[in-house]
């Protein structure tokens, strides 16, 4: 450290920077990740400096992190960041929040999509959305709604109320 940061190394003679690889093998129940550092099997719970709004399904599927230790005791790792291959996303494929912080993304592959949850499914987008219930209660909201179709459309209900 001392010949790339001379004033660190002069400054804090005792303090040892270094980085190691790791990745995120699971998450406890309180939200924390538990880590394994590369060339060690245990994993160990960490703290954060990156958080996510989400896990994604496999957790095999977030790159791989950079972790510190608190006062270089190795039994105590931070994730300080995610490691990629490059600076720049591979063309075709935008860097978004998800895709730089591990939040699941959907795949369509042209045949079929599903999105299944236990409670609700909300899409939205500014102050559109549609919301739909376990119950079987689906709501779109937005500003306007258009629906067009090139064939007849069709409201079904047992009671049907308009305005």
């Amino acid at each position: 450290m001392g010949a790339m940061f001379p004033a660190l190394a002069s400054a804090w003679p005792d303090c040892a920077v270094a980085t190691s690889i790791g990745r995120i093998t699971a998450v406890t129940a309180e939200g924390r990740p538990l880590v394994t550092v590369a060339g060690e099997l245990e994993p160990r719970v960490a703290r954060s400096l990156v958080q996510l709004r989400a896990l994604p399904l496999d957790l095999s599927t977030l790159p791989a992190v950079a972790l510190m230790f608190e006062d270089g005791d190795r039994s105590l790792p931070v994730v300080v960041g995610w490691i990629h291959d490059s600076l720049v996303a591979p063309a075709g494929r935008a860097a978004s929040a998800a895709s730089t912080h591990g939040l699941p993304e959907a795949v369509v592959d042209g045949q079929r999509v599903v999105l299944q949850a236990d409670l609700e499914i909300v899409l939205q987008c500014g102050e559109s959305s549609i919301i739909l219930t376990r119950d079987g209660h689906v709501v779109i909201k937005g500003a306007q709604v258009v629906t067009r179709s090139s064939g007849a459309t069709k409201i079904r209900g047992a009671v049907v109320n308009i305005n």
